[in-house]
């Protein structure tokens, strides 16, 4: 993995990264501060901007806390950063994901330029065809809400990232836990920074599952798929990766997860990322 460049926070980089925040739009923060607010006088404030990340004197904004219900009922939390904290937080995630790409693990498809959930379906139907028919699919339980701090802290104190995006990040993580009033736990899903940062905790827990002999493994973000030629080498890598989990404060959402035999035809079908594996098909869970 390479060491993430210091010039994440320069006037130019900071620039590339306000007309993708324009680009993608979105509501004021909690600041009420719009897009076409942040416009007026843009040079000056991103001056401003990058003289405070460097010099430690940005104060971080509170986060716009929305909330949306879940199909089980429950309700997501929606954490909508400010305009400004929008716009820092595109510039180092942008800076991060050029330096970790490379060392990503091949079985990781989320958030990651040129993969798609598309591309994840079509691993796992080769992976089938090449006789990996024992298929079990899990859920990560809420899994923007139960990453810890420590982890994300431990990562970068590996030398991942430089002294003022260590520092930042570490902001980060403490106005989101003060604004939910957990602190330690969580990072807040509408951020910029946080599908990155999701990727990079569970980047050892893919690699120690990729190039297994028994099984294969894929991850799109919380959604994992455990394939093998046999229900006894399925249930290893599935028990496995629930106690790596636990190690990481993470665990199966158990009313999520499936397990199916694919060589049986007309059997169960798993459903991953919207698409029902099936037999020797491949379907919109949809349809």
């Amino acid at each position: 993995m390479n060491k993430q460049k210091p010039d994440w926070c320069s006037e130019a980089a900071l620039t590339t990264a306000y007309k993708k925040v324009r680009r993608n739009g979105g509501m004021a923060g909690r600041d009420g501060v719009s897009i076409q607010d942040f416009a007026s006088g843009l040079e000056a404030r991103l001056h401003r901007l990058s003289v405070q990340l460097r010099q430690g004197r940005l104060v971080l904004q509170p986060h716009l806390l929305l909330y949306k219900a879940k199909p089980d009922g429950r309700k997501r939390r929606i954490a909508i950063p400010a305009v400004v904290d929008r716009v820092w937080q595109t510039a180092l995630a942008e800076s991060l994901a050029q330096a970790w790409e490379p060392a990503m693990a091949g079985c990781s498809f989320a958030y990651r330029p040129g993969r798609s959930v598309e591309d994840a379906v079509l691993r796992a139907t080769l992976h089938r065809l090449r006789g990996f028919t024992s298929v079990g699919h899990a859920d990560i339980a809420d899994f923007f809400d139960s990453i810890r701090h420590a982890d994300v802290k431990a990562l970068l104190a590996r030398g991942f990232a430089c002294r003022v995006a260590q520092r930042m990040i570490g902001l980060w993580l403490h106005t989101y836990g003060h604004d939910i009033g957990l602190g330690g736990m969580g990072i807040p899903q509408g951020s910029p920074l946080s599908p990155i940062m999701s990727n990079h905790v569970l980047t050892d827990f893919d690699r120690s599952f990729e190039g297994q002999k028994k099984w294969r493994y894929l991850r799109y973000a919380d959604n994992l798929l455990f394939m093998a030629k046999d229900a006894g080498s399925l249930h290893i890598a599935m028990a496995q990766a629930e106690t790596e989990l636990r190690s990481l404060g993470l665990r199966f959402n158990r009313q999520k997860s499936q397990v199916a035999n694919l060589a049986i035809s007309g059997g169960a079908s798993v459903t991953f990322l919207g698409y029902a594996l099936d037999g020797d098909r491949v379907r919109s869970a949809a349809a």
